[in-house]
């Protein structure tokens, strides 16, 4: 910044403010382009849907899933349950050298999901106590 360069008090610009010769345009409008910028990111961010799924299994073969949800509704949420369900059935197709294929996995997925669904309770209640 030059020593002949000053600031305009209303809309902080420098000397090259084009209403710096007369009242500044800027003056009803307190936020400078870079808290407009910030608060439009922050705004950004809170509509941002994030879900995130760990699937954790230790030395036992015990299995405890988790989840981060924020800002996504159920149709969401299990749209990305099916779309890792279909990401997971091509990891087994592809590691199976040949002897699953991606349908096979996602059927047999599924048939064990019936399952559960139809024990869905009693497992609750496992759960509960």
């Amino acid at each position: 910044m030059q020593q002949n360069e000053t600031t305009c008090k209303t809309c902080y610009w420098y000397s090259v403010c084009p209403e710096r010769s007369r009242r500044c345009t800027r003056a009803g409008n307190s936020k400078t382009p870079a808290a407009k910028a910030a608060e439009r990111t922050s705004q950004m961010e809170e509509k941002k849907k994030h879900i995130e799924i760990r699937i954790k299994m230790d030395e036992n073969e015990q299995i405890t899933p988790n989840s981060k949800i924020s800002n996504a509704n159920a149709a969401e949420v299990t749209n990305c349950y099916l779309a890792g369900a279909i990401y997971i059935a091509n990891i087994i197709a592809d590691s199976s050298n040949g002897v699953y294929d991606a349908k096979q996995a996602l059927d047999e997925m599924f048939r064990r999901f019936a399952v559960i669904l139809a024990h869905f309770d009693e497992i609750m209640e496992k759960e509960e106590d």
